[in-house]
């Protein structure tokens, strides 16, 4: 029988150990943060209606809104013939109006208090923007369960069995949870390299992106996550050096829809444009999909015209990556097939203001299995990974 190895897509590791205006400035140029169409006249107590409603038809412009309380009308103008600074100066040349300003826009705020989250610049407001996200639903909900197809996850404090001692590194003999994962729920999951019921990371790429789908949020630990309240079932299908083979992956999927799990991340693939060897896997997310499930996956870091498998088949959202300038990231696969991009990073720029590569942060392993070394398991640290691996988990979450 015929199997593919996946080679999960990342390469080399960088670890790292609102504020209100009370007024609106009246400067050309600034950042909308209010209506460019509405105008608030405060006017003088005593102001009869027939006045201000002249004053309002002098300036071509239309009351929408009274207040009941005090002495302010909005009124509408088309935006596109008047300059709103110019009205403003109109309006308040008449003596009846104290004074006229835009019809400003006020946001509730969320925030989340994790001390690195300023160095997440893939969620701020010209990425992702979840703090706009976190507004309408904040984390999401445990009842979706994301499945994590990867090399795992640290997720549990477990005494690590003796077939996989010589392969991870521990002072105390144990796999260790992330701290920053502490407040996430996570439900069974299984290792298909091992065969038995504890998926944790070998290798420390599976802890990181599961960190960008729900590392434990507003908890004053590192970074944040984007959907932190919903459930994560690590699925081991990639081993300690961070290679699988079809057949095992396959049978990931299975258990991951028919357990339960609503959306399916797999930051993997094989080489760009070869499918050979895929056909059981494709078999699997056919009968995923059908079930309802979403699958996401990596479209691959050749930098290539060419999708990788399995995000290539046509059941799968393929994933590209961008990097901070909102532009495809110069190793991230597209072409036929890709249907969305999220920022991935990239480690030739920086996040402006800081000394610190604009890839994407996460917790992990204080050392990542490498090949030539062993994944730390009973240390963590937060550490600035880039690929179409990071890109994957924004798009699952």
């Amino acid at each position: 029988m015929l199997f593919k190895l996946f080679l999960i897509v990342v390469s080399v590791y960088l670890p790292i150990n609102a504020i209100s205006k009370p007024y609106l400035e009246k400067t050309k140029g600034a950042r909308s943060s209010f209506r460019e169409d509405e105008i608030i006249l405060n006017y003088k107590q005593g102001t009869e209606c027939n006045r201000l409603e002249s004053i309002v038809r002098q300036l071509n412009t239309k009351i929408v809104y009274r207040s009941q309380f005090a002495n302010f009308v909005t009124v509408r103008f088309d935006n596109a013939k008047n300059d709103i600074w110019q009205l403003l100066k109109e309006f308040e040349s008449f003596p009846e109006i104290v004074f006229a300003e835009p019809n400003g826009i006020a946001h509730m705020f969320w925030t989340p208090n994790d001390p690195y989250f300023y160095l997440q610049w893939n969620l701020d407001d010209t990425h992702i923007n979840m703090p706009l996200a976190w507004n309408i639903e904040q984390g999401g909900n445990s009842s979706v369960i994301v499945s994590i197809l990867d090399t795992g996850i640290a997720y549990e404090t477990y005494l690590i069995p003796t077939y996989e001692q010589d392969s991870v590194s521990s002072g105390d003999g144990y796999y260790h949870i992330s701290p920053d994962l502490t407040m996430t729920n996570f439900v069974s999951g299984y290792d298909y390299i091992n065969d038995d019921s504890h998926p944790n990371d070998m290798n420390g790429h599976g802890t990181h992106c599961c960190g960008t789908i729900a590392q434990s949020t507003n908890n004053n630990i590192g970074v944040a996550g984007m959907a932190f309240r919903v459930s994560i079932m690590p699925v081991r299908v990639l081993n300690a050096k961070g290679s699988g083979t079809c057949d095992q992956i396959a049978d990931g999927i299975y258990f991951a829809y028919q357990n339960g799990a609503d959306v399916l991340s797999m930051s993997l693939g094989g080489p760009a444009g070869d499918s050979t060897g895929f056909g059981t896997i494709h078999q699997a997310i056919i009968a995923a999909t059908n079930a309802g499930a979403i699958v996401v996956a990596a479209a691959g870091n050749a930098g290539e015209g060419q999708l990788s498998y399995p995000a290539g088949f046509e059941e799968c959202i393929a994933v590209g990556a961008t990097d901070i300038d909102n532009d495809l990231a110069s190793y991230s696969q597209w072409g036929g097939g890709i249907d969305i991009v999220a920022p991935g990073g990239d480690y030739n720029d920086t996040i402006p203001g800081t000394g610190y590569v604009a890839a994407i942060l996460q917790s992990t392993y204080d050392s990542l299995n490498h090949g030539s070394q062993k994944a730390t398991v009973d240390r963590f640290t937060y550490m600035f990974l880039q690929g179409t691996s990071m890109a994957t988990p924004h798009v699952a979450a």
